[in-house]
This record gives structure tokens, sequence and C-alpha cells, in this order.
């Protein structure tokens, strides 16, 4: 599961928050700046993995 957040939104940045917490027991990859994110706030998030630069993937997300 890749879970992707817009990064000026206080409300997604909650409840991305919230399906990880529910998602815990799965094998969990989000973004490297969001795990720095999430460590920042809690050691709790530990258990979220984020994938290696230089791999030659470019994901583009857009609304």
């Amino acid at each position: 599961m890749l879970i992707l957040t817009n990064p000026n939104s206080i409300s997604v940045k909650v409840l991305c928050a919230e399906i990880v917490r529910w998602l815990r027991e799965k094998k969990i990859y989000v973004e490297p700046r969001v795990r720095t994110e999430l460590l920042t706030e809690s050691s709790y998030y530990s258990f979220v993995q984020t994938w290696k630069d230089g791999n030659g993937t470019v994901l583009w997300t857009c609304t």
C-alpha cells in the first residue's frame, strides 16, 4: 500500500495518521517525507517503511 498526502493539508495529515494506525498490522510504505513527519510526531510509527531512492521509478499524482 502506498499512501500519498498533500503536504499543505493539516486535515489530510491527521487522516493519514489515523489510516496508518488502522493498518498497523499490514506492510505499509509511504513517501520518505511522510515517514520522516510521522517519526517526528512519535516513534509509534517506526513500523512504517519507505522505498529507497534511485530505482528509476517516479510516481506522479494530481488532484
